[in-house]
């Protein structure tokens, strides 16, 4: 499953460097939070949304999960890319 606009996370921002470097086995500090610091996380099914992404960031672009902190308003993940791909998994995780 991959979040959509319709999604009840749909309203989230990403921080970090505007260009990221890639190459196989690279790691990176990746963050998300809700706009204003509003709660991008309601519940425990949203909780559990954010570990299945996880889970399906691994399984379909080979990203190593080293790391995360979830939080009601925000989280931080530390990614490790098996190839130079990481713009598309990060795009498609947010």
């Amino acid at each position: 499953m991959i979040l959509t606009n319709s999604c009840r996370l749909g309203a989230i921002h990403l921080d970090g460097p505007p260009l990221r470097i890639g190459f196989s086995g690279a790691r990176h500090h990746v963050m998300a939070g809700g706009n204003q610091l509003r709660k991008i996380l309601v519940d425990d099914a949203d909780r559990r949304l954010f570990h299945t992404i996880l889970a399906e960031l691994q399984e379909r672009f080979g990203i190593v999960v080293d790391a995360w902190v979830l939080m009601d308003n925000h989280h931080h993940r530390l990614l490790q890319t098996a190839e130079a791909n990481f713009s598309e998994p990060l795009s498609r995780s947010l």
